[in-house]
């Protein structure tokens, strides 16, 4: 998988030090919705995830 930090835009990090609560806000949203995209796992057929982690995260959901 792709470093953590590249798939965040540099003014998406910039943003959440910004002072300013509406850009700060924004950017804690979009990063939220890239943790989600990353932490979503495709099933196999068999129902078994792909990172073989036996569904460990989905039982936490």
């Amino acid at each position: 998988m792709a470093d953590s930090l590249s798939v965040i835009l540099a003014s998406v990090l910039r943003n959440l030090s910004n002072k300013l609560y509406e850009k700060c806000k924004n950017a804690a949203l979009e990063v939220k919705g890239i943790v989600k995209q990353l932490t979503t796992v495709e099933r196999k057929p068999e129902g078994k995830n792909l990172d073989g982690d036996g569904g460990i995260l989905e039982k936490i959901k």
